[in-house]
């Protein structure tokens, strides 16, 4: 399973410090969204909570491989559509 927290995604290509994202949570719930009514690909999402007893909870974008045919070249291409999504329909 491959687990995306996107920002680190938006650090990396918006050149903006992690604390910069507050809202990533939702980000992710919307984008998530729209990724799927868009068709190209499917995308879930799952939130992760810390063990060390913070309340913090993260929700990533993840991608559960089942058809035996996808390729690394497809697996890069959501990254990019994510980022698409994003600057067309939240940024």
């Amino acid at each position: 399973m491959n687990l995306l927290d996107g920002r680190l995604l938006l650090q990396i290509r918006c050149a903006r410090p992690l604390s910069a994202f507050h809202g990533a949570n939702e980000i992710h719930i919307t984008l998530q969204r729209i990724q799927r009514q868009a068709g190209k690909s499917v995308v879930s999402r799952t939130t992760l909570r810390r063990r060390d007893g913070f309340e913090e909870k993260r929700v990533v974008l993840r991608c559960v491989i089942t058809n035996p045919m996808t390729t690394l070249e497809i697996l890069k291409a959501i990254p990019d559509e994510q980022e698409i999504l994003y600057r067309r329909h939240l940024a």
